[in-house]
């Protein structure tokens, strides 16, 4: 992104980015329970966005590890094996609670859910300094949360970490699980570049308008 600050923390609207990403699971279900990993580094300064920005919602912090394995890995010693574990990228502010309810569903019938879309664009393999088409009906395009039986996950998560660590469906398929994919929602884009937040801010303005007419 190139900015001093975590993408998460930007401002979206008059909140930060990832108010709304909390938010989304609250509008789904508000009894919800709610864990936030951050760097080691904005531990203190989290309790000065909250107190800021009104972020009330109930929630227990999380200290980062240096990898998102090893956050995740922190994350799931408060987690017990009956219970379902969501785990969404705070920089994915416009998950819909009907991707939400449909990985919750999916993962309570087959363990696993994870939330896709098909690949809008058509697509090249390159292999040295050639390229050739791919059918891109044989892709995905992979999104949070990522919802997993607690037993699942945190059997998952007693491997060593590896570079290949992805995302936590990557581990838990690693470990010999099948992944379930289920339809997700295209709004539901990652912030990663200074062109995604200008997108977000731009998507979340129309919003705004919109519901204010």
């Amino acid at each position: 992104m190139g900015a001093d600050t975590p993408k998460q923390f930007l401002k979206l609207g008059e909140k930060p980015v990832i108010y709304h990403s909390m938010s989304a699971f609250i509008k789904y279900d508000k009894k919800i329970r709610m864990l936030v990993g951050l760097p080691e580094g904005y531990l203190e300064e989290w309790n000065t966005i909250c107190k800021d920005f009104s972020i009330d919602f109930d929630h227990e912090v999380i200290r980062g590890g240096d990898t998102r394995f090893h956050t995740v890995l922190n994350a799931l010693e408060k987690i017990g094996n009956h219970e379902l574990v969501a785990i969404h990228d705070a920089v994915r502010p416009f998950v819909s609670s009907n991707t939400i309810e449909r990985c919750f569903q999916t993962a309570e019938n087959w363990g696993t859910a994870v939330p896709c879309i098909v690949v809008p664009d058509s697509m090249r393999e390159i292999q040295d300094d050639s390229s050739f088409p791919v059918n891109r009906e044989s892709y995905r395009m992979i999104q949070t949360p990522q919802v997993f039986k607690g037993e699942i996950i945190k059997s998952a998560y007693l491997q060593e970490f590896q570079p290949g660590f992805t995302d936590d469906a990557s581990v838990v398929e690693q470990a010999g699980y099948d992944i379930h994919l289920v339809e997700g929602n295209k709004e539901n884009f990652k912030i990663t570049t200074i062109e995604d937040y200008n997108m977000a801010c731009a998507y979340f303005k129309s919003k705004a308008s919109y519901s204010s007419k």
